[in-house]
Order: structure tokens, then sequence, then C-alpha cells
């Protein structure tokens, strides 16, 4: 009796483990060319299913093909996608010292805030949380780089040919440059005191998730959007703590708020 109710057990606790992988690798594809294909996977898998149930031999054999080669090549087709998914799982999920890199990734950020909202250089830095900018990272300069200062001055300094756009950042590290954001049409038409790049950081977190920070040109402020809204004038200070408490704590709870 004893060995039957913890097989029983370990048979659910199997189910949950498996169910609950396979729910955040769909969710860290979500927005991917990927996860298109794997909505016509899961259709394969039930017809499969039928065709075993009932005994249908003809159609059995063809989706066994297909699941013999079908599932290599959508490895190697999609393989940038697939890594990019189990790292954003192994980001999401470290328990023991999974913030630091972000700690000192916000650290650097505020650092080049302040002295780029000194020198009149405007900047604009979008942060991705769960909801996947893979859209906007193939519009801008692709790049696999740790977050400094330096580098974000020398991105936004005026002779650079990457200022325009955005730099994301993806699981700490800059994942690319000179990002295209559009603006939606409700906010070009909408009368503000604020421009274009403004906007632009309003226009991405209204969405997404992600979380922007821009500091302007014209009157060296440094702002923060989130869900869609502004909060202007902020000192280095309270940047670090917004993006502290947006980014830092919420990644140590797990999940969304």
């Amino acid at each position: 009796m004893l060995a039957t109710v913890k097989e029983v057990i370990l048979a659910l606790v199997d189910i949950f483990l498996v169910s609950f992988f396979l729910y955040e690798f769909f969710m860290m594809l979500r927005g991917t060319r990927a996860a298109q294909v794997i909505k016509g996977i899961a259709v394969l898998a039930l017809l499969s299913f039928l065709a075993n149930l009932i005994n249908l031999r003809a159609s059995s054999w063809m989706l066994g093909k297909f699941w013999t080669w079908g599932v290599i090549a959508f490895i190697i087709l999609f393989q940038s996608e697939l890594k990019q998914a189990l790292s954003r799982i192994g980001q999401r999920w470290t328990v023991f010292g999974g913030g630091g890199e972000l700690r000192e990734c916000i650290s650097e950020v505020v650092k080049a805030a302040e002295r780029m909202s000194k020198a009149g250089i405007g900047g604009l830095i979008v942060f991705e949380r769960d909801d996947p900018l893979d859209y906007f990272i193939t519009s801008g300069i692709r790049m696999d780089s740790s977050v400094t200062w330096q580098l974000l001055m020398t991105i936004f300094s005026p002779e650079s040919p990457m200022r325009d756009g955005a730099v994301i950042i993806r699981n700490g590290r800059i994942a690319a440059s000179s990002a295209i954001l559009p603006i939606p049409r409700e906010l070009i038409d909408e009368e503000m005191e604020f421009g274009y790049r403004h906007r632009a950081a309003i226009g991405v977190t209204k969405g997404t998730d992600a979380i922007s920070v821009v500091i302007s040109e014209e009157r060296g402020t440094i702002s923060v959007a989130v869900g869609g809204r502004l909060q202007s004038d902020l000192s280095p200070l309270s940047l670090e703590k917004a993006l502290t408490d947006h980014l830092l704590a919420r990644k140590e709870r797990g999940g969304k708020r």
C-alpha cells in the first residue's frame, strides 16, 4: 500500500515538473518564429495520438517518419531561439546569487545615465523582462556585451554612428544597439512636452512589460517608463531604486507581479 502511494506521488511530481518546464519553455519562445511552428507540432502530435488510438496504419507510419526527422530539423532551424529560451529559463529561475549580474548592470546604467545627463548626451535604454523583444533587437545592431557605463556613453555619444535608436538589455547584457522602437499613433498625435525619444520609450512599455530609461539631450533629465507611464526628473538614486524595484526585487520573487 505504501509503495503504491509513493508511486502515485512520484508520478504526480513527475507530471508537474514536465508540465512546468514545458510551460516555461513555451512562454520563453512566445513571440518568436519557433512559437508558430510549435503550434503546428502540437496539432500533429494530437493527430499522431488519434491515429495510433484508432489504428490508422498509413497515417501512423507517415507521422512516425515526421517525428523521426521533423524534430531534428526543428532543432537545427531554430537553434538560436531554443538557446535563447533555455538561457532565459536559467536566468529567471536562478535562486542563489542570481541577482548579482543584474545588480551590477543596474549600477552601470545608473552611472551612465548620471554622466550622460551632465554631459548633455541623450539616450534610450530598454530592459527586456518576460515579453520577448526579438523584433526590436533584430531591427538594430546585434551585440552580446557586458553593460558598462563607458560603453553606454560611447554608444550614445554625438560622434557615434550607433547613437540613434535604443540599447536593449537582455539578461543583464547588451543584446542590441540602434534598435528602432516604433511610436504608437496615439503618442504621435498627442500633445506632449516630450520628444520622440520619450514617446518611443513610453510606446515600447505599452505593448510589452519592458522598462525604459530615457536621458534627455535638451534638458539633461532622467526618466523611466513602465507600463506606458513616464516618471520624469529622477535623481540617480531614484533611478537606481526604480530599476531595483522593477527588475531585481521582482526577479528575486520570480515571475510577474
